[in-house]
C-alpha cells in the first residue's frame, strides 16, 4: 500500500516533538513555527505565539505576550547573513525567567535570507557563547537590568545601576510609601518630572491623576486656571472620575511660581486638609537652591517647608559616565516599537564619542541624538556619520585645546570685583532704577543697597540730586 502523500516529512515530525525548544520566524520577524519544546519552555501555546511580530526591544513586563516575543527577536544583522547567539532571559507565561541562549541561524534563498531558524539550549556561563555581537551584549545586559530593576524595585522605565542612581531609586522607594512634600533637584534635562511620575504611580494615589505645572514657562492667568480647575475637582471628587481625580501636583522650576499663586496653592491645601477628602500630594522639581529664593523673596517660607520634608537629589548624566550605553541602547530600542526598521545597536566608536561628550542637556539631550540617529540610520547599527550635525560640532567644540589657565588672583578681590561690574551693569540698564535693577539682580531692593554700599558703588540719583539742587 502506497504511503500517503500528506504525511510529514521525519525533519518536521521531529521539529514538532523535540524537547529542544525551536522557532522560525520570517523576514518580517513574524513567528511561523513554535514547537512543543518552546511551549514546555515558556508556558506559552504555539496558537498564542505563531503569528506575532517581534520587536528588537528590552521589555521587563511580565505575564504579557509581547515580554515574550521580544525576547524571542533576532538581531538586525541576522537578516543580513550573519549567525548570531544572543544570551537572553526567556519570560516564562507565570513570571519566571529562565536564562538561555538563542542560536539564530539565517536561512537563504536566492541569496537573500528568507526566514530564520533558532534553538534555544541552556545558558552557560562557564563557557559564554562565542559569536555574541558587542550590541548583542549591551541589548542583553539592558534587558537583565531592567529586569532586575522591576523585581526589586517595581520600576520599568527607568535605567540605571550606578552608585548615584542606586541611591535614588532607594529614595524612590522611601517616597512611594509617604504622601509627604518632595523636592527633586537637578540640572534641566535629568529627569525629574519622570521620576516624580514613577513615584507617583508606584504610591497608593497613583490611580488618580498626575498634574504637571510649568511654573516658569505658563503664563500667570493659565497656572491659576489650572490650580482652580484642580481644587475644584478635589472639593468635589464625587462628582470626579478616580482616574481624573487630581493626586500629584507636579511644580517644575517651582521657584517661578507667581506669590501670589503660592498663596493660592497654600490657602486650597489648608482648606483640603480642614475638609479631609482626598489627600493632595505636592512634588516639586529645581534647578536651583531653593533656600536662596527664599532669601530673595521669590519663594514663600511656609510653601518652602511644605516641599522639602523629603528631597531627592537626581545626578547629571556626567556623573553616570558608565551608564551611558546602556541608556544609549534603551533610547535606541523604545525607537524600534512598532517600526518596520530595526536597528541592533551603537558603534563603539559612537559609544566612545558619547562617553566623552559633556552632555549640558543631560538624558533629554541624550535621548534626542539617539532618536536623531535611529531616524538617519540606513544599517543594522548606528555609526558616527548617522550622528545629528549639532551633536557633531558640538563634540568639535569640546575639542578645541585646552583652556588656558587663567592667572590666580585673591578670590575676595576677584569676587567683589564681578559683583560691582554686575550691580553697576543693572543700574545702566535699568537707567539707576534701583527697583528694576534689584529685580535683574535677583535682590531684594535693601539688599541692593547695601550691596552697593559695601562696594563703594555711589549713588547716582541722590548725587544727580544734589548737583541739580
Amino acid at each position: 500500500m502506497a504511503k500517503s502523500s500528506r504525511r510529514k516529512p521525519k525533519l518536521e515530525t521531529w521539529l514538532h516533538a523535540t524537547q529542544t525548544p525551536v522557532f522560525v520566524l520570517t523576514a518580517n520577524r513574524k513567528i511561523a513555527f513554535f514547537n512543543s519544546g518552546c511551549e514546555q519552555l515558556t508556558g506559552w501555546s504555539a496558537e498564542d505565539v505563531i503569528g506575532q511580530i517581534c520587536e528588537y526591544a528590552s521589555d521587563p513586563e511580565e505575564h504579557e505576550l509581547a515580554a515574550l516575543t521580544n525576547k524571542l527577536c533576532p538581531p538586525p544583522e541576522v537578516f543580513t547573513g550573519e549567525h548570531v547567539d544572543v544570551p537572553a532571559y526567556i519570560v516564562h507565561r507565570d513570571g519566571r525567567s529562565i536564562a538561555r541562549i538563542l542560536h539564530f541561524y539565517p536561512l537563504n534563498d536566492d541569496g537573500r535570507v528568507r526566514s530564520v531558524l533558532a534553538i534555544m539550549t541552556p545558558l552557560d556561563v562557564l563557557a559564554p557563547p562565542t559569536k555574541v555581537s558587542a550590541s548583542g551584549r549591551l541589548h542583553a545586559e539592558l534587558a537583565a537590568l531592567r529586569l532586575s530593576l522591576r523585581q526589586q524595585y517595581d520600576i520599568k522605565s527607568l535605567v540605571g545601576d550606578g552608585e548615584p542612581m542606586s541611591r535614588v531609586l532607594d529614595q524612590i522607594q522611601i517616597a512611594r510609601q509617604s504622601e509627604l512634600g518632595l523636592l527633586l533637584i537637578g540640572e534641566k534635562g535629568v529627569g525629574k518630572e519622570h521620576i516624580a511620575r514613577v513615584i507617583h504611580y508606584g504610591s497608593e494615589i497613583g490611580t488618580r491623576s498626575f498634574v504637571p505645572l510649568e511654573c516658569a514657562k505658563s503664563p500667570a492667568w493659565e497656572l491659576q486656571q489650572t490650580l482652580n480647575r484642580l481644587f475644584e475637582s478635589v472639593e468635589d471628587e464625587a462628582a470626579v472620575a478616580s482616574a481624573i481625580l487630581p493626586g500629584t501636583v507636579y511644580l517644575c522650576d517651582v521657584e517661578n511660581l507667581p506669590r501670589d499663586l503660592q498663596a493660592l496653592l497654600i490657602e486650597r491645601l489648608k482648606q483640603v486638609q480642614r475638609r479631609n477628602t482626598s489627600p493632595l500630594r505636592l512634588i516639586a522639581g529645581t534647578t536651583t537652591e531653593l533656600s536662596a529664593a527664599v532669601d530673595d523673596g521669590r519663594l514663600r517660607s511656609d510653601l518652602y517647608y511644605l516641599l522639602t520634608p523629603l528631597q531627592i537629589e537626581v545626578p547629571s548624566l556626567r556623573r553616570r559616565i558608565d551608564e551611558i550605553p546602556l541608556l544609549a541602547q534603551h533610547f535606541l530600542e523604545e525607537n524600534n516599537r512598532g517600526h518596520d526598521q530595526q536597528i541592533g545597536g551603537l558603534d563603539d566608536e559612537v559609544l566612545r564619542q558619547f562617553q566623552e561628550h559633556n552632555w549640558p542637556g543631560n538624558i533629554d539631550e541624550l535621548a534626542a541624538v539617539v532618536n536623531e540617529s535611529w531616524a538617519a540610520c540606513d544599517n543594522t547599527l548606528i555609526r558616527a556619520e548617522h550622528l545629528p550635525f549639532r551633536f557633531r560640532t558640538g563634540q568639535d567644540a569640546q575639542t578645541v585645546g585646552p583652556p588656558i589657565a587663567p592667572a590666580t588672583v585673591p578670590l575676595e578681590e576677584y569676587l567683589a570685583k564681578v559683583e560691582r561690574e554686575q550691580i553697576e551693569f543693572a543700574l545702566q540698564q535699568s537707567k539707576q532704577n534701583k527697583t528694576k535693577a534689584a529685580k535683574q539682580l535677583g535682590l531684594t531692593r535693601p539688599k541692593l543697597y547695601r550691596r552697593m554700599e559695601s562696594l563703594g558703588i555711589d549713588d547716582a540719583e541722590e548725587s544727580g540730586a544734589q548737583g541739580s539742587a
